[in-house]
């Protein structure tokens, strides 16, 4: 059962969400449901299923968070953004109040469409390749069949 740190370790070890893809650590269920997909096609089954639960909870676990409402000052440290910058975008009603006068909050999912993460690499760029990651693992070189 040792498939998912292997494969996933790269990324994990390194702190480099971005290598996950576009999305940084929002795009992890759908690595893990690649990951899964390509196992079974080498006749895993534990590890696959495994994966497949952990992508279902990371969903679940990011659609909670996205729910979540921050004050301005979180939501400056969550982005790299000022909390004026995150106070403006909400007067300017980019970024909408979840909140009441006096006492302002942002959603997290609201700040993210309106702030993406800073230094997020290009998905063309350094997304995650899970075909060259399995096939070190399971020592098939490309063009050769398992």
């Amino acid at each position: 059962m040792t498939s998912m740190p292997l494969c996933l370790s790269p990324m994990i070890m390194s702190g480099n969400a971005g290598q996950l893809g576009d999305g940084g650590v929002t795009s992890f269920p759908d690595v893990c449901r690649r990951i899964a997909r390509f196992m079974r096609d080498f006749g895993a089954t534990e590890a696959p299923t495994a994966l497949e639960k952990a992508a279902e909870l990371a969903d679940a676990l990011l659609k909670a968070d996205g729910e979540r409402l921050l004050t301005y000052a979180e939501a400056a440290e969550l982005t790299g953004r000022s909390r004026d910058t995150i106070a403006k975008a909400v007067q300017k009603r980019r970024l909408p109040n979840q909140g009441r006068r006096g006492a302002p909050r942002v959603r997290v999912s609201d700040l993210h469409s309106v702030f993406p993460a800073r230094g997020t690499p290009n998905a063309s760029a350094s997304a995650y390749d899970v075909g060259a990651d399995a096939r070190r693992l399971f020592g098939v070189r490309s063009g050769e069949s398992a």
